[in-house]
């Protein structure tokens, strides 16, 4: 009985970590592909206005094929960057065999029982991260990719295209996409599950 007690736990934390992680991993996955997240943000970065409209699409598109290994980054991209990208490609990589990984997971424990409460508990978690908005730029420039990556190639410059196309306020208004949007999937799943699922 002790056993089954302790595999019993071991499930719902598995479902409950699977859930939240893939209502996370949806937007974030929007974010790295959906050429219209970079374009809505391009449009409000006075920055981005210093490089051509040809420089920066090209650009854009490239490093999303390159994202989903498609390409290779080409000459707008210096030496530095291509190896920076690289290694962000190696890490975007990764979130996505965890979310295939956390949708098989979340399809074996899944347990009607639970959705309603987890999902709730996932919109108080998710919605905790908004107190981190003020201190974003800190978080992700001294914290965030000093833990990441070993070397200091994620430092741009105006020598770099990436200096134009993602200041600060891109990643920052990503995390809040990512945030917002996470939390509308968590009501969404509490809505439907308290309705249908008994």
């Amino acid at each position: 009985m002790k056993l089954k007690h302790y595999f019993l736990n071991i499930s719902k934390i598995i479902f409950f970590a699977s859930l939240l992680y893939l209502t996370l991993a949806f937007p974030l996955i929007f974010t790295i592909y959906s050429p219209i997240w970079y374009n809505f943000n391009y449009e409000n970065q006075e920055i981005t206005k210093s490089i051509s409209l040809e420089q920066r699409d090209n650009a854009t598109d490239n490093l999303i094929s390159f994202f989903a290994y498609n390409n290779e980054l080409n000459s707008f991209w210096n030496e530095k960057e291509k190896i920076h990208m690289g290694e962000v490609r190696s890490i975007y990589l990764f979130l996505e065999i965890l979310s295939i990984i956390s949708l098989l997971l979340l399809f074996f424990t899944f347990d009607r029982s639970l959705v309603v409460n987890y999902s709730k508990i996932n919109i108080v978690i998710i919605s905790s991260f908004l107190i981190l908005i003020p201190f974003f730029s800190f978080l992700f420039n001294s914290i965030f990719h000093s833990i990441l990556f070993d070397n200091t190639f994620w430092i741009i410059t105006p020598e770099d295209i990436s200096y134009y196309l993602f200041p600060n306020s891109f990643f920052k208004n990503s995390f809040l996409l990512i945030i917002i949007v996470s939390i509308i999937e968590n009501i969404a799943i509490f809505i439907f599950s308290k309705k249908y699922i008994k």
